[in-house]
């Protein structure tokens, strides 16, 4: 089946089984880097995509669904202010995920601070549990995600 659908801003079309995973899609059709799968159940968040304005785990997504749609991958926010904001409060917070999981966070920490800048403690706990990986604590997480919506509102003052 050809599957066209909006993958980081360019429309993009691709053959595949109605049935495979956008995940693999991403990764082995249409070769995006930071594209990683490790449980294949929705469960581990390393995957993670903005489908349609929403963070999904890429991996229950059968192709099927994505005629149409719009995915983005941390990809897709390279060169933004958007991901400069993020950056920024990692890196003020000492953040430093490693690269199996700096994609998924990275994108996480997108969605929940573009969504609201100021994301209610008890969201933001559950939000943050999407990812895991024990290269950080997720405490230090959640600290990085708080510097990163301060990092987005300061700039979206000046506007």
């Amino acid at each position: 089946m050809r599957v066209r659908f909006t993958l980081n801003g360019k429309a993009v079309q691709v053959d595949a089984e109605p049935e495979a995973r956008l995940s693999d899609v991403l990764m082995h059709h249409l070769e995006i880097a930071s594209m990683r799968q490790d449980c294949s159940e929705g469960r581990c968040g390393s995957c993670l995509v903005i489908f349609e304005g929403i963070i999904v785990s890429s991996c229950m997504i059968p192709m099927f669904r994505v005629l149409g749609t719009e995915v983005v991958t941390i990809e897709g926010l390279f060169g933004s202010r958007d991901l400069r904001d993020i950056e920024r409060g990692f890196q003020s917070t000492g953040f430093e995920p490693c690269r199996y999981c700096a994609a998924p966070k990275t994108l996480l920490t997108h969605a929940i601070i573009s969504e609201n800048t100021r994301p209610r403690e008890e969201e933001l706990e559950v939000q943050a549990q999407a990812v895991r990986c024990r290269c950080t604590s997720y405490q230090h997480f959640l600290e990085a995600i708080r510097n990163a919506a301060k990092q987005r509102r300061s700039r979206t003052r000046d506007i």
